[in-house]
């Protein structure tokens, strides 16, 4: 199991959890989202705000919340880290310097300290000997005991266990009743599509966690822990948080279209170019499927996420379809004017960028949550 640790898999799956981690807390002090997780703290005012968060304090010291130069950034390093070590917070290697310089794996080891100490530790009492991990897994082994869930990792690779987290917290907070997720199958991505998506959707847990990096085998303990121990807040959502007003518009193409689509009974890509009006740029994809992406990014977890959303395709055998088209790179040997018409059209530059039939219809983050409410299949049918 070490050579897994060290190899790049861990650090992509555990970079995009801690990447939604982060980007939870920035909503809540209202700074923006980020996608550069190496380099989110590097001026020290997010993390000291993070931090006051997640404390629940001040930090009792005044700092630039807008810093011109390195010496100012690395005075609200060290305010951020004093204020960890007076609350009793360890950080073994890791130094100002070290966030600052956006060194990848000890920014990720500085997060999960945190997470660590301010949401796995908190609200448990530890018990004599007994690590905070444990007692989080006693915890989840009361909820669901007939899963025999004896560890963080691979005992939740076949998604199961996590439909039987939400069932059991749902049955808490709707009534015995109540059945979250109720076809449990052999299918592991299905079983953790379900599982997530309940999670969030019925019981506000965010969904930190892909299901398809929660079934993966590259998935640490640390990826798994940050997201499971969210689980003891659960409750029931607003109306707002739901989204039950929003499942019907995800994307741009219009429910009205799919209505003739399906009345038609035509194969998507036997229709005639003309079969509906669109509006914005004609970027060449009607009556097709399209992953645009990116072969020079240096951000590892963009990477990672455009190999998960072509497996995710692939699972849907839309590789196989003849209105799918080869993965586009967006950045070699494609005029500036082209790739500005795209940019300008999905409203964003990040990448991977799906689109159904010349519309954008979202990023990876969103093709997951389409995926998960059981709406990619209805767009691919367009």
């Amino acid at each position: 199991m070490a050579d897994k640790k060290d190899g790049p898999g861990w650090i992509a799956i555990q970079g995009s959890v801690f990447l939604n981690w982060v980007n939870m807390q920035f909503e809540k002090v209202g700074l923006e989202r980020t996608e550069d997780l190496a380099t989110c703290f590097s001026k020290g005012a997010s993390l000291i705000k993070v931090l006051e968060t997640v404390c629940e304090k001040k930090v009792g010291k005044k700092y630039k919340e807008n810093p011109n130069s390195k010496i100012h950034e690395i005075e609200n390093l060290n305010i951020a880290f004093n204020f960890m070590e007076a609350e009793g917070v360890k950080l073994v290697n890791i130094g100002p310097e070290d966030i600052h310089s956006g060194a990848l794996k000890l920014v990720l080891g500085l997060i999960w300290t945190i997470i660590y100490n301010f949401q796995v530790i908190k609200g448990f009492n530890k018990g004599a000997g007994k690590k905070p991990k444990d007692v989080l897994l006693e915890w989840i082994q009361s909820k669901i005991p007939e899963q025999n869930v004896t560890n963080f990792t691979s005992d939740w690779r076949d998604g199961k266990a996590i439909c039987a987290l939400s069932n059991a917290i749902g049955k808490e907070l709707y009534g015995d009743d109540e059945t979250l997720v109720s076809d449990i199958g052999d299918d592991a991505l299905k079983n953790a599509t379900q599982g997530v998506a309940a999670g969030k959707k019925k019981l506000a847990v965010p969904d930190l966690l892909s299901a398809e990096n929660l079934i993966d085998e590259n998935c640490d303990e640390h990826s798994m822990i940050a997201y499971l121990s969210m689980f003891r807040e659960a409750r029931i959502p607003s109306a707002d948080e739901s989204g039950a007003d929003e499942e019907e518009e995800p994307v741009a193409i219009e429910a009205e279209i799919k209505e003739v689509a399906a009345a038609s009974g035509d194969k998507p890509w036997e229709r005639p170019a003309t079969w509906r009006e669109y509006s914005g740029p004609d970027l060449g994809g009607r009556l097709k499927i399209r992953v645009y992406f990116s072969t020079t990014t240096s951000s590892l977890i963009i990477r990672k996420n455009t190999e998960a959303m072509m497996r995710l395709l692939e699972a849907k055998k839309v590789h196989q379809r003849p209105d799918f088209e080869p993965m586009i790179p967006i950045d070699m040997d494609m005029e500036k004017e082209k790739r500005n018409q795209i940019f300008e059209k999905a409203g964003q530059r990040e990448t991977p960028m799906l689109f159904i039939d010349d519309e954008f219809v979202g990023g990876y983050d969103t093709v997951v949550e389409l995926n998960e409410i059981g709406e990619l299949d209805r767009l691919l049918a367009y």
